[in-house]
């Protein structure tokens, strides 16, 4: 658990990296918000490109995901389907309520290059192979592809939506129905092919 002080210069880092940007940020101005002495944020952070990572990881949606998928798996009536589009709908829901994380992840994308996207996808595949690997035990029937693989693919479909929703604006997404991330869930799942397609 982070000191109070150490909490208050990432609640205050996390607000001004999401609406002014990296480079429009500066040390001084997160100080002040956190209302410290500048010198005091590099007691706990040697440069500003570190407390940015250090605010990806600790406001990622991931910390507020994982339990409940945790929780979710651990019931005996879960089938991997289903608990694939929880999985969805509880990342659309915090994310929903967390709209300026969207903002970092862009700044990352973008002003980064995903550098320091690395050690939290690492983090993030760690605690999600075992949930799929669970259902795999249970005798959930899925294809012979690496189970990483298939965790990053459906971690893509996730990305893929969110960066829609922000990119293209709710009234162009409007057009993809009410039920485009189940659809896409499904996709994920099935294909786009009809079961009763006779291509091979």
């Amino acid at each position: 658990m982070p000191s109070s002080t150490r909490q208050a210069i990432l609640e205050a880092a996390f607000d001004l990296f999401s609406r002014q940007g990296y480079h429009g940020t500066s040390m001084r101005q997160i100080a002040r918000q956190a209302n410290i002495a500048l010198g005091g944020i590099y007691n706990h952070f040697p440069n500003k490109e570190a407390l940015f990572a250090e605010v990806l990881d600790a406001y990622h949606p991931y910390h507020d995901i994982l339990p409940a998928l945790r929780e979710d798996g651990d019931s005996p009536s879960a089938d991997l389907p289903a608990f694939l589009h929880r999985a969805a709908e509880r990342t659309r829901q915090v994310l929903n309520e967390r709209p300026a994380f969207v903002n970092l992840m862009l700044i990352e994308l973008v002003e980064f290059d995903a550098s320091h996207m690395p050690p939290l996808y690492a983090a993030l595949q760690e605690q999600t192979v075992p949930l799929v690997e669970r259902f795999v035990q249970a005798g959930a029937a899925l294809r012979d592809i690496p189970i990483p693989v298939m965790v990053r693919a459906f971690i893509g479909t996730l990305i893929s939506y969110v960066i829609t929703e922000r990119s293209l604006g709710s009234s162009l997404t409007a057009s993809f129905g009410e039920d485009y991330l189940e659809n896409l869930v499904d996709i994920f799942l099935h294909g786009i092919l009809s079961h009763s397609s006779d291509t091979p």
